[in-house]
């Protein structure tokens, strides 16, 4: 997605690369109420589940925060619904990723020191939306700076694997309410978590399968 800015106001495009034609293409035909929308994570990647890209922007006539999905088969772009529990604008979602293959919020309400952890098993029905735990950075020294945190992988155990500005590696247990530092030895300075899904499928034999 690029944004851009002129004659007072803010517009956004879309640009998809075809891996069947080798070449990229602008999507035009966007929701009106974007015109009024800029980033608010700044050059932050988009989420990709289920199927669509997913974005976090900020609605400035409104005053609040937005989810947008790009959906890639259809081409079109629409509003996410959020939990109907952080609708008021005195929530703000710090980030967004997948967990366990399911579009995850970080969530922090005014000044309280916490951080909730949302998922969604059908994201276009608000109700979906469940609270996995809330993180009590007052109990958990290391969560008091909540808005540099992004959720990676949940595992079997109930723990939860975070990436803390960047830099850190971070397990929490929501059980103990405990949380400790995952030290990595050769890692550069700042990185970006990911999880890694293998695969045998080449993009070149997707790309070859359809020319045929």
């Amino acid at each position: 997605m690029e944004s851009a800015y002129g004659d007072g106001q803010y517009s956004h495009k879309v640009h998809v690369y075809s891996l069947l034609s080798d070449s990229w293409k602008s999507i035009l035909n966007l929701p009106s109420y974007l015109c009024e929308l800029t980033s608010y994570h700044g050059a932050a990647p988009g989420v990709f589940v289920n199927g669509a890209i997913h974005w976090i922007l900020y609605c400035r006539t409104e005053g609040r925060q937005i989810l947008i999905s790009f959906d890639v088969s259809s081409e079109t772009l629409s509003e996410t619904m959020k939990p109907k529990r952080i609708v008021d604008n005195k929530f703000h979602i710090t980030n967004m990723s997948t967990l366990d293959g399911r579009l995850c919020l970080l969530v922090s309400e005014g000044d309280k020191m916490s951080l909730d952890v949302w998922v969604a098993k059908d994201y276009r029905l608000s109700e979906s939306w469940t609270l996995l735990f809330t993180i009590n950075a007052q109990q958990t020294s290391i969560f008091r700076y909540v808005r540099g945190f992004k959720a990676v992988q949940a595992f079997k155990n109930g723990e939860v694997l975070f990436e803390k500005d960047r830099s850190t590696l971070v397990i929490y247990d929501p059980n103990s309410e405990r949380a400790r530092i995952i030290k990595i030895g050769g890692v550069r300075k700042f990185f970006l978590a990911a999880i890694y899904m293998p695969s045998l499928v080449s993009p070149n034999s997707i790309k070859n399968a359809d020319a045929e």
